[in-house]
Formats: structure tokens, sequence, C-alpha cells
């Protein structure tokens, strides 16, 4: 009965679900307050929140932060080779996300790196935002469905060769 409140409660992707829908079948109270604050700095991108946990990237810092939902304290940090502009995805004990260095990554709840996977088809970088990133940067929110990672890596379909879907599987990248 617990798990499946919290599963309920959980928001373990962009906009809640694979649909993106953005809603949640709960009500939410019309009575809502900080239970927590705290100083990440820097650009962050939208939270996730699963099992216990909120994740969220600092943009410009290169880092996915695990934070505890009921105290606010972070669990544990993972800073990657390029900025990060979505949030991640959890699934099934997993936390995928892409980055601006053409490669995207699996952790595990508990930030240990499980697989990552060069999604540019070359490595090669330009300047962008004043940092160095990939021809083809893995931007958005990946798409966990059926323990298939899905995501495009690129900048658009008229530039440095288009754009490149790919499909991974989540346990092995």
């Amino acid at each position: 009965q617990e798990d499946e409140v919290a599963r309920f409660n959980d928001w373990p992707t962009y906009r809640h679900d694979a649909s993106r829908s953005g809603t949640t079948g709960k009500p939410v109270n019309a009575k809502i307050g900080a239970e927590w604050d705290v100083k990440l700095g820097g650009r962050l991108t939208a939270p996730v929140v699963s099992d216990g946990l909120v994740y969220v990237a600092l943009t410009d810092q290169h880092r996915i932060v695990a934070i505890d939902q009921k105290t606010g304290q972070v669990a544990w940090s993972h800073t990657i080779g390029g900025r990060i502009d979505s949030p991640p995805t959890v699934r099934h004990g997993r936390v995928v996300f892409g980055g601006a260095d053409g490669w995207v990554y699996c952790l595990t709840t508990q930030g240990n790196l499980v697989w990552r996977y060069r999604a540019a088809p070359l490595d090669r970088r330009s300047m962008a935002f004043e940092q160095l990133e990939s021809l083809w940067p893995v931007h958005g929110s990946v798409l966990v469905h059926e323990g298939v990672v899905y995501c495009v890596a690129g900048r658009s379909i008229f530039l440095d060769g288009g754009l490149r879907m790919l499909a991974l599987d989540l346990e092995t990248g």
C-alpha cells in the first residue's frame, strides 16, 4: 500500500510520464508550502521525483544532483563532460539523461555509473554557450518505454550531418 502511494506521488520524468501529460491523478492540496530549501546555484532544469529522491541538473555545471525528498539534503551528484539541459528520466532503478557532450548516461539511483553511450557519430566539438560541446548534443529528456531508452543526438536536420535517433537497452546501453 505505501509503495503504491509513493509511486502515485512520483514524477519520474519530464512532465510526469512517457506521454508528457503533465498531470497527476491525485488531488493537489490547496495549502502548499516549502518543506526545505537548498541552494545549488546556477541554472537548474525542472525537477523529477522518484522513490524519495528529487533529481535536478545544474545545467552549466554539467551535474545531476539527487536530493532527499524529505530532508532536502544532497544525497549524491554526478558530473559529466558537458551541459545538461533537461531533467533525467528515472525508471527501474536507473537514472538516464543526455548531455551536450554527445553522450547518454545511465546511473543507478545511488549515483553510480552503469553505462554511457556516445550518441554522437563522431567526436567533433564546437563552442556553444561559452562551453565546448559536441556537434551532436543530446538535448531534451530521454524517453524510456518498455526497457528501451529513446533519444536524439544533434542540433538540426540541416547542420553537421543531421539528427541521429537512437534506441538503447536500458540495462546494457
